[in-house]
């Protein structure tokens, strides 16, 4: 238990790389699919160049890896140094592996695997819950990714915010969602669908846009009740998630682009499902 409070991070990346696990051998077993998701549940890359291309995946490592030099200042001679004396790291490629490890320890990469694998648990099998990949995480600014194998949708993406001050960020991912609804939604460049009963790799657009909160106290009990297994304290937090989810999809409906509805009135479904499911009488 000591462990866990004070390496919060192995503990979720150990949660995160079992849910990958068992859900890349079920893809193989039931859709011939191999190696679709990461440790980390974010896309295994490697499986999109037939779709993609080769050149056009390049760009876009290109576009990721020069964001995260520009991120991390790793072309920076006084930050290599210390990267060096810290960790033993050479070379940009060494420094930017070791900033990536280290943004997962910090409140808002715990937040981002700890709501993953708070979804991927809750939802169970009816739904598909990832992480994207970096690309359009960076480039279309969402984290995860949920999909409806029941009805085939997408539900929708996601994008995290640890509020850990006056609620400002949260209001301001409320104010991109809006926009984004406006717009249409997102597009994806790494997705996933169910296509003729199939999950396959695909390009997606139109996708609606919500965000996930959650204060600094509430991701504390979050990553205690997976820890610790507490399902008082997952359903608590799962349950908040779920009420601004509702929130959101209600002021979507509103404001949103006349493109977007179809996708808004799959999510109400999938949602209300969601909803049943996390009933307390019922096991999620």
């Amino acid at each position: 238990m000591g462990e866990r409070k004070k390496n919060p991070a192995e503990m979720l990346r150990k949660k995160l790389a079992n849910q990958s696990r068992d859900k890349n051998e079920e893809f193989r077993n039931k859709y011939g699919l191999e190696g679709l998701l990461k440790k980390d549940v974010t896309p295994d890359l490697d499986g999109y160049k037939e779709l993609l291309g080769e050149e056009k995946m390049r760009e876009d490592a290109d576009f990721v890896r020069e964001l995260e030099v520009e991120f991390s200042s790793a072309d920076n001679p006084n930050v290599q140094a210390f990267y060096l004396d810290e960790y033993g790291a050479k070379t940009e490629d060494d420094i930017l592996a070791k900033w990536r490890e280290n943004k997962l320890n910090e409140k808002s990469g715990q937040m981002e695997m700890a709501i993953t694998a708070l979804l991927a648990e809750k939802l169970g099998e009816s739904f598909l819950v990832i992480r994207t990949a970096p690309y359009d995480d960076y480039k279309n600014g969402v984290d995860n990714l949920i999909l409806d194998r029941i009805t085939g949708e997408v539900v929708g993406a996601f994008d995290e915010v640890h509020e850990g001050g006056d609620g400002r960020l949260t209001k301001d991912k409320e104010a991109k969602i809006l926009e984004l609804g406006k717009r249409g939604g997102t597009r994806i460049r790494y997705g996933m669908k169910m296509e003729n009963g199939k999950l396959i790799r695909a390009k997606l657009e139109g996708v609606p846009v919500f965000y996930l909160g959650l204060g600094s106290s509430e991701l504390l009990e979050l990553v205690d009740g997976l820890g610790n297994n507490d399902e008082a304290k997952k359903n608590k937090i799962f349950n908040k998630l779920l009420a601004s989810l509702k929130s959101q999809h209600a002021l979507l409906q509103k404001d949103a682009a006349l493109g977007l509805s179809s996708q808004l009135d799959s999510f109400g479904q999938s949602l209300a499902r969601i909803s049943n499911s996390a009933r307390p009488e019922n096991s999620i």
